[in-house]
Parts: structure tokens; C-alpha cells; sequence
């Protein structure tokens, strides 16, 4: 399983990359992004790291604190179960989101609220002076719901999935998580002031 966090955000892909657990860095994930060969081969020879392709070899170092991620406290979130599940369009969801971000300063801590309505998800900026409304694609175990959540985390998560229909799952008190098939991505969700 190869998981990327940060403070707020946690993805997961169901893919056997390392033979151990091992910690890298995001900028060296951004990096590894940046090489347009599709495959890259991965070789490590006692904490060095060797990444390469045709296009590019990069080296690294282990970071020595994996022992201290928490991974199991993320792994919770992942495997967990979530009481409610939804689709709509993620390009809809995108144009939606991007219009109420014109609504969204930095007082707001770049927070929206979602609202998990019958027909769909209603997002509002917290002065609820702009709002609108994206319809279901589909809803399995439909049940009113809101939360707070940084716009800006949002897009850059929706922006990253890689399906015309995001598949969120919702109903928890700590985040909210988009499910690709092996993909898993996770969003905390904000502390209401």
C-alpha cells in the first residue's frame, strides 16, 4: 500500500511497491510526478533510494521516522466503512467549486460548507451568501449531513481523481474520502469556530 499525506489530506493506492515500510518525501513524490515515462523503476541499496527510467534517475535517502507515521491511525480511515456514499460529476463539482471560491476569502480559513441534501450536495461559503446545488448521480444510504471543508483541498483532490464521477463517502466526524477502485483519497474535514 503506498500512502501520501499531509496535515489535511491522505491518499492511498493498493499497490506492493516497497518490500518494507518506507517514508519519502512530497517534494520527492512531486519529482517522480514530473518524469513523463509511465514506468519507473525503483531500486534501493541500504537507506539509498535509486528511482529511474529513460527519461531520468533520482536519488534519495530513506527518512529514518517511519517507525514514528502513524500509519495505522490513517489505515483506520481508509479500510473504514463510511454510513453513506454518493457520485456526481467531478467536472460539474469542479466549475461548481471554483465559482463559490470567488466567494471564499482567507478570513473564511478558506472554508466552504457541504450540504448533503436528498437530491444532492448544496455548497455555500460560510457568509451562505452564494450557494449552489450539484445533483446525484448516485446515492446509496442517503442521510442529512454537513460539514466544513477547505475549498482549496478539495479541488486540488478533485482535480487529482481520475474518474468522470467522483464517488464520495460521507457521514463521518473526522473527514470525508473520494474511492477510485484501489484509489483512496482522505480529507479532513475543519474545526467549526
Amino acid at each position: 500500500m503506498v500512502v501520501a499525506t499531509d496535515s489535511m489530506n491522505c491518499a492511498s493506492f493498493d499497490v506492493g511497491m516497497f518490500d518494507n515500510n518506507s517514508l519519502i518525501s512530497s517534494q520527492l513524490m512531486d519529482l517522480l510526478g514530473v518524469i513523463a515515462d509511465k514506468n519507473i523503476n525503483y531500486f534501493m541499496n541500504g537507506e539509498v533510494m535509486l528511482f529511474a527510467s529513460d527519461v531520468g534517475e533520482v536519488f534519495t535517502q530513506q527518512i529514518q521516522t517511519t517507525d514514528e507515521y502513524p500509519i495505522d491511525k490513517l489505515k483506520v480511515f481508509i479500510e473504514q466503512d463510511f454510513k453513506s456514499v454518493c457520485k456526481v460529476n467531478k467536472d460539474d463539482f469542479i466549475a461548481l467549486l471554483e465559482r463559490i471560491a470567488l466567494f471564499v476569502g482567507k478570513h473564511d480559513d478558506r472554508a466552504v460548507r457541504l450540504y448533503f441534501e436528498k437530491d444532492g450536495i448544496r455548497v455555500s461559503n460560510k457568509a451562505r451568501k452564494s450557494n449552489e446545488l450539484i445533483e446525484y448521480i448516485d446515492s446509496k444510504e442517503y442521510s442529512a449531513y454537513d460539514c466544513e471543508i477547505n475549498i482549496d483541498m478539495l479541488l486540488t483532490q478533485l482535480k487529482a481523481y481520475n474518474a468522470d464521477a467522483v464517488e464520495l463517502h460521507y457521514n463521518n466526524e473526522v473527514c470525508i474520502k473520494f474511492v477510485n477502485e484501489d484509489l483512496v483519497q482522505i480529507i479532513s474535514l475543519m474545526e467549526e469556530a
